[in-house]
């Protein structure tokens, strides 16, 4: 027996078809659910198409709420309704002549169609209904941008339709036009949502009166209803629900046997052995179904699709945490985690990816900060992957370089078919923006550099200090102390070649002494060996450079040790741009520890410096290592000034010293100091107009004694300002300068010191000098400025 007959109610829609019905709907961006008929008054006035009168054929295409089709028996041939008995009542001796009359008027209906205009009734024969003089009946086209005119109803017998045309019956019930099936009962429906496994309803009234079904489907959840009043079935479809529903003909079980299919199964052994036949429980089951119209073979199937499509997913897609699978060299990066997303509503997953990275252009006069954008990939999503692997996602880059990405998923509707292409073409109605995911410090994921970095390169390098200062006011003095801080290192641009965060590495031994790794790999340290420094400098560990940003061990060398890479300790430092020299520096804080910065004296440091990029594939975070210039650290100094009360300056000098050759020629303890250096403490003014370089002399000048301190020494002395001098038109300052005595010859000589008797011709280099401001009283006095 064929499956029922499905006749369409309206015109077609996007997506829909005779066996597919469909209903839309949407969410707002907050997720606040928007119900079928409040989306469907909004596109109809922004959608072209959906007129209520289409130009291409005069029909209603609005969208609507629901949406219907009518379910009708299948139809069947005059011989074939006779052969089942259906008109025995009318022949024979002694049948009256209105049975005959009824007969023949009924079987002039088996040549109906829906294309019939004038119908008569099952029930009564003799009357008849014209659908199109109602506007019950419509020819529909297809393409509603079809130009070919519309054929007119009625239409001749077997002339049928042209091509992209269809008809549809626009009538609360449906008449049947043509002789039904003399077997159907009823429609069975399996996978009805709500529903049992298996539904059935009647085609109710004695043949022919076998009277159609409306199918209509709306939103909501619950069973499926039978109204009271007219032959409709309601079923409900929650939003981004998709059921595939089989629908064939229910007979009833007496009429089994009229099949052969049913006989051979009746007649098997299967069904008839007391042994190893069904049991009777077992036979009644697959009779039952077999008349409700679950038995294939003798009440085919046809399906019916029915959809609550939804213009945008119903929930944000959300990434997981990520990590790459980079290889050495590989421009590429790919995506290691999973995505979650409303499977049901959604389609296809994009992901994107936004960036700001530095440029360091050597054209430019300053690096810039760039933004870089991409699509990554997409994922197709199946009903069921609510959470989706993202293998097969890759991060083409086009280079090695590191960055920090943060990536966004965009969830697509599953349902793009079922809507119009002015909807569609609008992303923002159609897609759902996940959250970024910019990993957990919010700076982006982390891609790490397929290349080690380039090797730095280095420009020069400077002490670097710290300043204190103190006020006695009861004892009128002053005390300024200057502590090594440790150097400042410059580099050439550009900078960032391996990406962002790339950071100047000190590279260090990691090994207990300093005689593990060649030197010219690792950062050394030593006393100066021009003077008597006896003091022990620690093997350089991350602790002696206390502001490092970063500390990393076990890394391994570009360069190889007897024929393998060499592992070492780097402390690592943020390099900062110098907009006025166009230089990046780093400034690297030495601590020796207090034992040797008590004691040591112009240490000297040789930096062994390279790139290190911590986000980089293993083992390619460090570049290639260059040496830099030997860099000596200053010692500390602690300089006082303090007002006498004869009006004098006491000012005293002390900090790390050690003796120099001509100290070495004048002896043994304070002579030997005495000579190695001198200190020079001098009033200068200038105008108070003036500006640095206004600095002069004033003639106010003394040399510091030297004298013994405890373990060390001092140089100390007594300084007489310059007299009174009214009016005020000058300001003053107290310089302090200390230079280192060395020996030289009589050609460049700035100066000779006797030692042993002998005069030596001696040179002098500034090793320290600060200044006190000074200030005048109301008399003119020059004193301390407190």
């Amino acid at each position: 027996m064929p499956p029922p007959v499905i006749v369409p109610r309206r015109p077609f829609l996007e997506g829909d078809s005779e066996p597919r019905l469909v209903i839309r709907s949407t969410i707002e961006e907050d997720g606040t659910p928007v119900p079928p008929v409040i989306w469907a008054l909004r596109r109809n006035a922004e959608v072209p198409d959906h007129e209520m009168h289409s130009p291409v054929d005069g029909l209603d295409r609005r969208y609507r709420s629901f949406d219907e089709r009518h379910v009708s028996p299948p139809k069947t041939a005059l011989q074939m309704a006779e052969q089942h008995g259906v008109y025995d009542a009318a022949f024979g001796a002694g049948k009256p002549a209105e049975a005959r009359r009824q007969y023949f008027a009924s079987a002039s209906r088996e040549a109906g169609s829906y294309l019939d205009t004038v119908v008569s009734f099952p029930d009564d024969p003799d009357l008849t209904r014209d659908l199109k003089f109602f506007g019950e009946i419509h020819v529909a086209k297809h393409d509603v941008h079809d130009t070919e005119p519309l054929t007119e109803l009625p239409v001749a017998r077997g002339a049928g339709l042209k091509q992209g045309e269809y008809v549809v019956h626009d009538a609360d019930q449906l008449i049947l036009p043509y002789l039904p099936d003399a077997l159907v009962r009823g429609v069975s429906f399996r996978g009805l949502p709500g529903g049992k496994p298996n539904e059935t309803y009647d085609f109710p009234g004695p043949w022919p009166q076998a009277e159609p079904l409306r199918l209509r489907i709306e939103e909501g959840t619950g069973a499926p209803e039978r109204s009271l009043i007219g032959r409709q079935l309601t079923v409900f479809l929650p939003k981004a629900e998709a059921a595939t529903v089989r629908m064939s003909c229910r007979i009833a079980a007496s009429d089994l046997d009229t099949f052969r299919t049913w006989q051979l199964l009746t007649g098997s052994p299967l069904w008839n052995d007391p042994v190893t036949g069904l049991p009777q429980a077992k036979k009644d089951e697959l009779t039952a179904a077999s008349a409700d119209g679950e038995n294939w073979l003798i009440t085919p199937y046809v399906e019916l699709t029915l959809v609550h499509a939804v213009e945008k997913p119903l929930e944000r897609p959300v990434l997981s945490d990520l990590t790459f699978n980079r290889t050495a060299e590989q421009t590429s990066a790919q995506l290691v985690g999973t995505v979650r997303a409303h499977a049901r509503s959604t389609g296809r997953v994009d992901v994107d990816a936004t960036w700001t990275e530095w440029l360091d252009d050597v054209t430019q006069d300053a690096p810039q900060r760039i933004t870089g954008h991409a699509h990554v990939g997409e994922l197709t999503l199946r009903p069921a992957d609510n959470t989706r692997s993202l293998l097969g996602i890759r991060h083409e880059f086009r280079d090695t370089r590191h960055r920090n990405v943060t990536y966004t998923p965009t969830a697509t509707t599953r349902f793009r078919e079922f809507f119009h292409p002015a909807i569609t073409d609008r992303a923002e109605l159609i897609t759902r923006v996940g959250p970024a995911g910019a990993g957990p410090a919010g700076r982006g994921w982390a891609v790490p550099s397929s290349r080690r970095p380039e090797p730095p390169l280095v420009s020069h390098a400077v002490p670097t200090f710290r300043w204190e200062s103190s006020v006695d006011h009861g004892a009128h003095k002053v005390t300024r102390i200057r502590r090594r801080a440790g150097f400042r290192v410059f580099l050439r641009r550009p900078w960032f070649s391996s990406g962002d965060d790339e950071l100047l590495a000190l590279v260090l031994d990691p090994g207990t002494a300093a005689t593990g790794l060649p030197d010219d790999l690792v950062t050394r340290c030593a006393a100066d060996p021009v003077g008597t420094d006896t003091t022990a400098l620690p093997h350089l560990a991350p602790v002696n450079f206390p502001n490092a940003a970063l500390t990393a061990t076990g890394l391994q060398t570009a360069e190889t040790v007897a024929g393998a890479p060499a592992t070492v300790t780097v402390v690592a430092f943020a390099p900062v741009f110098d907009p006025q020299r166009r230089l990046w520096y780093c400034d690297i804080d030495v601590d020796l520890g207090a034992a040797a910065d008590t004691t040591a004296y112009f240490p000297y440091l040789r930096p062994a410096l390279a790139r290190y990029q911590p986000s980089s594939v293993d083992p390619l975070q460090l570049s290639k290592v260059v040496l830099g210039e030997f860099t000596q650290l200053a010692p500390d100094r602690t300089v006082s000034g303090a007002m006498t009360t004869d009006g004098r300056i006491h000012i005293e000098l002390g900090g790390p010293a050690t003796a120099t050759a001509v100290g070495k020629r004048a002896g043994a303890g304070l002579p030997g100091m005495a000579a190695s250096r001198r200190v020079v403490a001098s009033v200068q003014q200038r105008p108070l107009t003036g500006g640095d370089l206004d600095w002069t002399g004033t003639g106010a000048t003394l040399d510091l004694t030297c004298v013994a301190r405890g373990t060390g020494f001092a140089w100390t002395g007594d300084l007489t300002p310059p007299a009174p001098s009214l009016p005020l038109l000058s300001s003053f300052r107290l310089v302090i300068e200390e230079y280192e005595t060395y020996l030289t010859d009589r050609t460049t000589a700035t100066g000779t010191v006797t030692a042993g008797g002998t005069t030596l011709p001696v040179g002098r280099r500034l090793v320290h000098a600060d200044t006190f401001a000074l200030t005048t009283t109301l008399l003119g006095r020059i004193v301390l400025q407190e």
